[in-house]
């Protein structure tokens, strides 16, 4: 399977409410970590072809991440996601580096890192489940619980990819 397949392959297997998002994937010589550039209404989702390797097995989840910075300026400025973000009150390290505050403007991001961080989570507990152990799905429910609250209810969990 060339690079390019595998990559295919990955974004194919995104949910659609971040797949959809993804207008332009582009594939690039550099040597970086894939990363999203957000802009109206979408942003290219830049995928470096010298790190595949290394990021084999993680793919999926490095790219969902990125995929998610693209859904920050419909869903981390609302009401539902700050409140669920102080009610939760709990980040992960990468994410506390840049939790974001909601408000346009701000120059760390909408929803900094936060939201993606939370997606990744969000997606392996309730579309992935038998990806993650017990113990995962328990730690992420007894986390983040006001923010899986804002995601279902915006229907992110009513997909299940194949």
């Amino acid at each position: 399977m060339t690079e390019v397949q595998h990559i295919a392959e990955v974004i194919g297997r995104l949910p659609e409410l971040s797949r959809e998002r993804i207008l332009v994937a582009a594939l690039d010589s550099g040597y970086y970590f894939p990363r999203s550039r957000p802009g109206p209404p979408d942003g290219p989702l830049l995928l470096p072809l010298q790190r595949q390797d290394e990021l084999l097995g993680s793919t999926e989840e490095i790219y969902l991440h990125e995929a998610g910075h693209l859904l920050e300026d419909e869903y981390a400025v609302t009401d539902c996601w700050r409140n669920a973000q102080a009610s939760d009150g709990e980040f992960t390290e990468y994410a506390a580096s840049d939790p974001g505050s909601g408000e346009e403007g701000d120059p760390s991001g909408l929803g900094g890192e936060d939201f993606a961080e939370t997606l990744v989570a969000y997606v392996a507990l309730r579309l992935r489940p038998e990806r993650i152990s017990p113990a995962d799905r328990r730690v992420i429910k007894e986390t983040i619980p006001a923010r899986i609250r804002c995601m279902d209810s915006w229907g992110f969990g009513a997909e299940r990819p194949q």
